[in-house]
């Protein structure tokens, strides 16, 4: 009995410091990545303009009586590109000017001294545009530089997670005996390829519904929900692909936290503005940093702590992504008539049957899927299974129609509850 306790509190110090390590990992990776882009782009800043002094230089340096001719030469040809500049910028600023107001271009050069007040306008939007554009230009290469920033970042990540594999640090697949078993090579390629291809097909979907919303095809409370109703569903789906080693989930925590960062900059305004305004209610990319966020956080904390073979973290999740993501959708649409009266307003007696039958539909074909694939284990049969899960579904669906508390916490804490009092 001594010797199991001490296993069991061996593995609890070894999972504790595999999360630490994940931790420690990813935000050291990350901020090496920052400063590994940084510093490319300000050598390659600087490559470009600066170079070494050649003997030509070093001579005409060292010697005084030949100085003036080159320096004559180049002062001429500086002048003469500033000459050639201004004459450019004169003509343009003409030609706009003769199509606006009807001007002459050929009498205002022959009348230097035109006073017309309405060309100043003109002038100044012509430098208002320009600075426009130069500062949308710097703002879309400086998130570009962010995207690079976190895909280096993932990419690191990845390569950190498959050492600590390697060294024995994450654990290998759980054996009878209640001890871990080693993380092969082949498991370990197996959770980085898993890895990257999850991060691309989750970059493919908002990158899906962004294009919608910019296209016109429907709002950002439409495209908010979309996101919120396919992300999770669609990322355990996939969880088969990665191994049977217990620390597999960190890989898979590579992809939620990844997510994370990019929501964290797009609310801040440091990130992608289409995203932003995507995924938020109204346009505004504060918005991003409220329920957005806490659902990839309570992802990525599901994914951490029960993975995939335990019912609590893929019935709390699927519950939460297709329930309330559908409820919205359809209340939204058709529920205007049918509002429930003891609630906060909002809540349709149309959109509470979407949350149940969308939580049940969802939740069962993943959690049949994921039983199918070996990666849960349970007693209960198919038509079991269906009326707890439908149970489950109906009473997460009227917590949510609760006037008190944050249906991002609520929703999902019971479905966990229940599925671990249920499902087994």
């Amino acid at each position: 009995m001594r010797n199991l306790q001490s296993s069991n509190s061996s593995d609890q110090r070894r999972h504790s410091g595999v999360i630490t390590w994940q931790i420690l990992v990813c935000c050291a990776l990350f901020l090496s990545s920052r400063c590994i882009v940084a510093s490319a782009f300000s050598k390659g800043g600087a490559t470009a303009n600066t170079h070494s002094p050649s003997k030509v230089e070093t001579s005409i340096t060292n010697s005084p009586s030949a100085i003036q001719a080159p320096i004559h030469l180049a002062s001429s040809s500086v002048l003469e590109r500033r000459r050639k500049r201004t004459h450019r910028e004169s003509a343009t600023t003409a030609s706009i000017v003769h199509s606006r107001h009807g001007h002459d271009i050929e009498d205002d050069a022959a009348n230097p001294h035109n006073d017309d007040p309405t060309e100043l306008p003109v002038v100044s939007e012509i430098k208002t545009q320009h600075y426009a554009d130069t500062t949308s230009a710097g703002k879309e290469n400086f998130r570009q530089m962010r995207r690079i920033k976190i895909a280096i970042g993932l990419v690191g990540s990845i390569g950190a997670m498959a050492t600590a594999a390697k060294l024995g640090i994450l654990p290998g697949p759980l054996l009878e005996s209640g001890q871990y078993g080693e993380y092969t090579n082949m498991m370990i390629a197996r959770d980085s390829v898993s890895t990257a291809v999850a991060a691309v097909l989750a970059v493919v979907l908002v990158k899906a519904i962004t294009f919608g919303y910019e296209r016109g095809w429907y709002n950002s409370k439409i495209g908010r929900k979309l996101n919120h109703t396919l992300a999770a569903p669609l990322f355990i789906a996939f969880f088969p692909a990665f191994s049977e080693a217990e620390g597999a989930r960190f890989f898979a925590g590579l992809v939620t936290f990844s997510n994370i960062l990019r929501l964290y900059l797009a609310g801040t305004g440091q990130g992608e503005s289409t995203l932003a305004q995507t995924i938020s209610r109204s346009g505004d990319k504060k918005e991003v940093l409220g329920g957005p966020f806490i659902y990839v956080c309570l992802f990525h904390a599901f994914i951490w702590l029960f993975w995939r073979n335990s019912f609590v973290g893929v019935i709390a999740m699927s519950t939460m992504a297709a329930g309330d993501g559908m409820a919205d959708l359809v209340g939204r649409k058709w529920g205007a008539s049918s509002k429930w009266s003891w609630s906060d307003g909002s809540k349709s007696k149309v959109g509470t049957l979407a949350f149940g039958l969308s939580a049940f539909l969802v939740s069962f074909s993943l959690a049949s899927w994921l039983i199918a694939t070996g990666c849960l284990e349970s007693t209960l049969g198919s038509s079991d299974l269906a009326a707890r899960l439908l149970l489950i579904s109906f009473v997460t669906a009227f917590v949510e129609l609760l006037p008190f508390g944050d249906d991002n916490y609520t929703v999902p804490g019971c479905a966990a509850i229940m599925a671990a009092l249920l499902l087994h």
